[in-house]
């Protein structure tokens, strides 16, 4: 749950940060389109966005939540955010 959490405060409050990092994650399951309606003032603010330097997610390719983070990703980068992403081949593990 702790990239989900990352993104439920920082999205909101872009304004505070200059670098997100979401691991193996993302919004699953119904929240993503939740989300996307409660957080759609900042997803659609250029100012708030304008202070993010970074946006990284990692999930490795045969991780269970892959399809979460791109799926997040796309909703993101369809709002204008810049997103770096890593894909190792690995799944659940360590290395993640």
């Amino acid at each position: 749950m702790g990239g989900m959490h990352t993104l439920n405060l920082s999205i909101p409050n872009l304004k505070q940060f200059a670098s997100v990092s979401v691991f193996r994650s993302g919004w699953f399951g119904g929240r993503l389109e939740a989300s996307e309606k409660k957080f759609a003032a900042a997803l659609c603010d250029p100012n708030a966005k304008k202070h993010l330097k970074l946006e990284w997610f990692s999930t490795g390719s045969q991780d269970f939540y892959l399809g979460a983070t791109k799926n997040t990703i796309v909703l993101l980068e369809g709002h204008g955010c810049k997103v770096e992403y890593h894909e190792s081949g690995a799944g659940y593990t360590w290395e993640n």
